[in-house]
């Protein structure tokens, strides 16, 4: 009996000890398995971590790309000539926002927020630039347009006034006196007349030149100093103070004249007359009558001065 209750308590004890080891080895293994799984789950986690640290990394990075293109917008929107001012302002709040998401935990989800406020921002702003630069071109367009009528009045202007002047050149020339119808006469000291192509010397005791100034419809009315020049052979004019020459001015040059008279001239033929009494004898050759109006020779004639 004895025997037998020992057997018994032999294989209670025996039976103890595999469930002990048993449970030994199953929570060995129950701790290897969770231990594992928290090593796995740590692992994965600081992965996410690392990789969500490098997108935010990045993503700070791409922010701070678009904040200075924005900034760059900005002074495109100044050169435009455009208003800055509210975009001055999203900028620097976009840069509190973004120290902040990168510095506070807190912040962290702000990025998501933060590109689409510089994505909506940046947008705008093409749009300003868009408008700004269209602007300008319509108004480089109408400035050019400008310019070019100007230039077209400035050429019809220019041309006006060349016609103008053309014009007047026309009618001052058209309104210069012409003599014509030159009559030389030769007064002998008897009073007797020799009239002709060539007169003798000894037949000349004074000259009488007359002269037709033309009709003219464009010329003013009003008083004429005509002026005679006598230009004896040699090219030197007959010249005396005391039967009424003196010097007037041709072209820029001085020049002798030999008598002088003003007439009222009223737009219709008028005929002039000069007598002139040389103190000595007249020279052999051919001499000529030259006559001057307001500076322009108007007319001229000659004869032949025979011994």
């Amino acid at each position: 009996m004895n025997m037998n209750t020992n057997s018994e308590k032999k294989s209670n004890n025996k039976g103890i000890l595999i469930a002990l080891v048993l449970l030994l080895l199953v929570t060995n293994g129950l701790w290897t398995f969770f231990s594992l799984q928290q090593k796995n789950d740590i692992e994965q986690k600081t992965t996410q971590i690392t990789e969500q640290t490098v997108r935010i990394d990045s993503l700070h990075k791409e922010f701070e790309l678009k904040i200075q293109e924005l900034d760059s917008m900005k002074q495109a929107i100044i050169k435009l000539g455009g208003d800055t001012t509210r975009l001055s302002e999203q900028i620097a709040q976009l840069k509190v926002d973004l120290k902040k998401a990168s510095s506070d935990a807190r912040y962290k989800g702000k990025f998501f927020a933060l590109q689409r406020d510089i994505d909506l921002i940046k947008d705008n702003s093409d749009k300003e630039i868009i408008r700004l630069t269209a602007l300008l071109t319509q108004q480089d367009t109408i400035i050019r347009n400008q310019k070019v009528t100007i230039d077209e009045k400035e050429q019809n202007i220019s041309k006006l006034n060349q016609e103008k002047v053309t014009l007047q050149d026309k009618v001052t020339l058209a309104s210069v006196l012409r003599a014509e119808k030159f009559t030389i006469e030769a007064i002998n000291a008897k009073g007797k007349i020799h009239t002709g192509e060539e007169i003798k010397s000894k037949h000349i005791d004074k000259l009488r030149i007359s002269f037709q100034l033309g009709e003219n419809k464009v010329a003013d009315v009003a008083e004429r100093e005509i002026t005679l020049r006598v230009i004896e052979p040699d090219g030197s004019a007959l010249y005396e103070l005391s039967t009424g020459g003196g010097e007037f001015t041709i072209d820029g040059k001085q020049l002798f004249y030999t008598l002088r008279t003003t007439t009222l001239y009223d737009k219709k033929a008028k005929t002039v007359g000069f007598e002139y009494k040389k103190g000595s004898a007249w020279k052999a050759g051919k001499h000529t009558f030259e006559v001057y109006c307001e500076g322009v020779m108007i007319g001229e004639s000659s004869i032949i001065v025979r011994k």
